[in-house]
């Protein structure tokens, strides 16, 4: 997305309209102060499970709108309560069933890699060691948020406490 203003730090709106002027300075400051430090715990803590466990399993958790944005690959609609981006070697087909799973039997709408795809891994393992397992989880705002607003509805606390089992289930899962 830093293509369209919409990287590291954004720059333009979704419709591509001027945000905020981005020096390479502050740029190189907020890469080097907060993304590269992201980073490089989230490495060491992988590193950690993986020598206590022989696995890590990453859940890298978003919010979506419930309409696409301008700049979405995928422009359909209605989209699903809960959207499970994976990678193909760092998603294993267990653990994406398991997942998908886990909402659909509670009454939600879920697909897999739409609208978004992908999910986190650090670039030491990727590609490369198929013991770190990664899935992305995306919750439509539609089931936390009043419409139209960025306030939280009656359903937040129930939504919150459903990630937070799904989060628990997930952790619960020694090897897929």
């Amino acid at each position: 997305m830093a293509k369209y203003g919409m990287g590291v730090l954004y720059e333009k709106t979704d419709a591509g309209n001027p945000m905020r002027r981005v020096s390479a300075a502050l740029h190189k400051q907020v890469v080097e102060t907060y993304y590269n430090a992201h980073h490089q715990r989230l490495t060491e803590a992988v590193e950690k499970q993986l020598a206590q466990y022989n696995g890590a399993l990453l859940i890298d958790c978003h919010s979506f709108p419930d309409k696409p944005l301008q700049r979405d690959l995928h422009q359909s609609t209605p989209r699903p309560d809960f959207n499970l981006g994976t990678d193909p070697f760092h998603t294993s087909p267990e653990l994406a069933s398991l997942a998908e799973q886990f909402f659909v039997e509670r009454g939600f709408t879920v697909e897999i890699n739409r609208p978004y795809a992908g999910t986190l891994v650090p670039m030491r393992w990727y590609n490369k060691n198929n013991r770190v397992q990664s899935l992305m989880l995306e919750v439509v705002r539609r089931l936390y948020l009043k419409p139209g607003t960025h306030e939280k509805s009656s359903d937040f606390k129930p939504v919150q406490i459903l990630v937070q089992e799904f989060l628990k289930t997930m952790r619960q899962i020694q090897r897929i």
